[in-house]
C-alpha cells in the first residue's frame, strides 16, 4: 500500500480501530503486527526499492531493475511463478517478468488512471527522466481506478502446482482521496483545498479536512483488504500463504507543515508505515515492538522460505530478535524534489517507542475517533457537532450570505453518481468566524473559517443515504452555557 501511516489506523489508546477498520483488525488477529516499523524514505521511488532489495536507498538510482539487479524477484527466480503488478517501479527484470506492464486485465484501468494530471505532484513522484516512459502509476489518478487495480489483483491470485510470488503495489490510500468506505467515489477534489503548492498544508483547517478525506480512502482500502482475506480463504490459500501487508511510507496532516517531508512535527506520521506479516500456518495474532525497518522484509521472506540471500543487505530477518535489536535503525529522509525548500537529506535517528508516539499524537488520534470528532474541525465549539439544531438556541438570521458548493444545499444521493459528501462554504463578508454545517437538521461539521471566509470538509457518509438531503449553514457564537446558531442565507 502507499502513503499510509500506522497512526491512521489507531484509536487514542493505541489499539487498531476495529470499528472503522475491521479488515486490518482481522489481519492483526492472525499475523504479527510490527507496530514500530520505520521506512527508509518518504518518497516511493526510493522507499519501494528499499523494500524489495533490503538495502537503504541510493538517491542516484532509479526504481528500475537495471539499477537494482538483486531483489526479491531475483531471489526467488525461476523456482516461483510470478504474479506481479508494479506501480511507480519496474524492479522485476524482464527475464522474469517479460510483460513489463501492469498486465492483461489491468490495461484499461491504467488508461483511466492517467486521465488526471497535476504537474507538481507528478514531478515529485517521477523516478527520473530515464524512467518516465515506464511509469504506470499516476499519483493523480482516480481513486476508483486504484480500487479496480486492487480488485483485479485479488482476482488474479489462485493456487497452482508451484509456489507463487504474488506482488502488488497499490496506490491506496494514497491521494487522490476520492473514495468512500464502500469504494464508491464521492464528489470531493483529488486533494482538498489547502495544499496549493503540493508541498505543505496552508492551515490547520486544510490539514484536518485533508485527514478526513485520507481516512475515507483508508476505510475503502480496509474494505479491499477484507476482500483479499476473503478471497484467500475461498481458494484455500490463506493458511499456507506468507502474507505481507505493508506501506512504503506515511503522510502527515499538520497545519503549516509539509505533507510528506520529515520535520519534527511530521516525522511520526511520515516515517512509520504499517507492517503485518503472517507466516505460513500462523493463526494467532502477535504484536512486536522490535525496531523493524522496511529493509527487513526481504531478509524475513528469505528466512521463512529457507533461501540464503546471495547479496549483502542492510536489513535483517525479523525472526532474529537479537540481530534486529543490535541493528542500528535510521530513517533516511532522501527524495528527489525540484522544490529544494522542502528537501531534506542525511540520517535522522529514531528513538521513541510506539507508546511515546501514541501519547504525543493523542490529539490527532482523538480528532478522528468517531463521526463527531471527525466533523469538529479546528475552531469548532466543543460539543456542537452531533447536536440537533432544534435543541440549540437559534438567533435571527445572520448578516450576509454563504454560498454552499459544490452540490448546493439540496443534495440528491443516488446509486449512479458520486456521493455528495464534500462541502465548501464561502462567506461573503470575510473570515475569522465560526460556522456550523447541518445535514437534515443535525450539525455534522463545524469550524473556523479561513481569513477569506472559507470552510470546507466532508459530511458523514453513513448519513448520506439514497434520496434528498438538506444542508444548512449557521454562524456560531458562544453563549454563557451553550452555542447560539444564526442561520446564514444562501444567495
Amino acid at each position: 500500500l502507499d502513503e499510509l501511516p500506522t497512526l491512521s489506523l489507531l484509536r487514542p489508546d493505541g489499539s487498531i480501530d476495529a470499528e472503522r477498520f475491521p479488515a486490518f483488525a482481522e489481519l492483526a488477529s492472525m499475523s504479527t503486527w510490527y507496530r514500530d516499523t520505520t521506512t527508509t524514505s518518504t518518497w516511493t521511488t526510493m522507499a519501494a526499492p528499499s523494500i524489495f532489495t533490503g538495502r537503504y536507498p541510493d538517491p542516484d538510482t532509479r526504481p528500475v531493475a537495471v539499477d537494482h539487479p538483486q531483489s526479491l524477484y531475483t531471489l526467488l527466480g525461476g523456482a516461483y511463478d510470478r504474479n506481479v503488478h508494479e506501480s511507480v517501479t519496474l524492479l522485476c527484470p524482464e527475464s522474469l517478468c517479460p510483460a513489463a506492464s501492469p498486465g492483461a486485465g489491468m490495461v484499461s484501468h491504467v488508461r483511466d488512471l492517467i486521465g488526471l494530471a497535476a504537474g507538481v505532484l507528478v514531478d515529485r513522484t517521477t523516478p527520473g527522466a530515464e524512467a518516465v516512459d515506464v511509469q504506470f502509476f499516476s499519483p493523480t489518478a482516480t481513486g476508483v481506478g486504484h480500487a479496480a487495480v486492487f480488485e483485479d489483483f485479488i482476482a488474479s491470485i489462485e493456487p497452482g502446482s508451484r509456489p507463487t510470488l504474488n506482488v502488488a503495489h497499490i496506490g491506496l490510500p494514497h491521494q487522490p482521496w476520492t473514495l468512500t468506505p464502500s469504494t464508491r467515489p464521492h464528489n470531493g477534489p483529488p486533494v482538498p483545498p489547502g495544499l496549493p503548492d503540493g508541498v505543505a498544508w496552508s492551515s490547520d483547517l486544510a490539514a484536518a479536512a485533508g485527514r478526513q478525506a485520507h481516512l475515507l480512502n483508508l476505510e475503502a482500502t480496509d474494505h479491499l483488504v477484507g476482500e483479499l482475506l476473503e478471497h484467500l480463504r475461498a481458494v484455500d490459500m490463506l493458511d499456507d500463504t506468507m502474507l505481507v501487508v505493508m506501506a512504503d511510507h506515511g503522510v502527515a496532516f499538520v497545519g503549516g507543515e509539509p505533507f510528506r517531508a520529515a520535520t519534527e512535527a511530521t516525522v511520526d506520521q511520515v516515517a512509520y508505515p504499517l507492517l503485518f506479516i503472517k507466516e505460513p500456518g500462523q493463526r494467532d495474532g502477535a504484536v512486536s515492538d522490535l525496531p523493524a525497518e522496511v529493509i527487513d522484509v526481504v531478509p524475513t521472506i528469505a528466512d521463512v522460505a529457507g533461501i540464503p540471500l546471495p547479496w549483502v543487505v542492510d536489513g535483517v530477518s525479523l525472526r532474529d530478535v537479537e540481530a534486529v535489536q543490535a541493528s542500528p535503525r535510521a530513517f533516511h529522509p532522501l527524495f528527489r524534489d525540484r522544490l529544494e525548500a522542502t528537501s531534506s537529506s542525511g540520517t535522522v535517528e529514531l528513538r521513541d517507542d510506539f507508546e511515546a508516539r501514541v501519547a504525543r499524537n493523542a490529539a490527532l488520534l482523538a480528532s478522528g475517533a468517531d463521526e463527531v470528532a471527525l466533523g469538529s474541525l479546528p475552531g469548532a465549539s466543543p460539543g456542537l457537532v452531533g447536536r440537533v439544531v432544534d435543541d440549540l438556541a437559534v438567533a435571527p438570521q445572520a448578516d450576509g450570505t454563504a454560498s454552499v458548493g459544490p452540490s448546493g444545499q439540496d443534495l440528491v444521493v443516488s446509486d449512479d453518481a458520486p456521493i455528495p459528501a464534500f462541502v465548501e462554504v464561502q462567506l461573503d463578508r470575510g473570515g475569522g468566524r465560526t460556522l456550523a454545517v447541518a445535514l437534515d437538521g443535525r450539525v455534522v461539521l463545524a469550524g473556523a473559517t479561513t481569513p477569506d471566509g472559507l470552510l470546507w470538509g466532508y459530511l458523514p457518509i453513513e448519513r448520506l443515504t439514497p434520496g434528498t438531503h438538506r444542508v444548512d449553514v449557521y454562524e456560531v457564537t458562544q453563549g454563557a452555557t451553550e452555542p447560539t446558531l444564526a442561520p446564514v442565507a444562501s444567495p
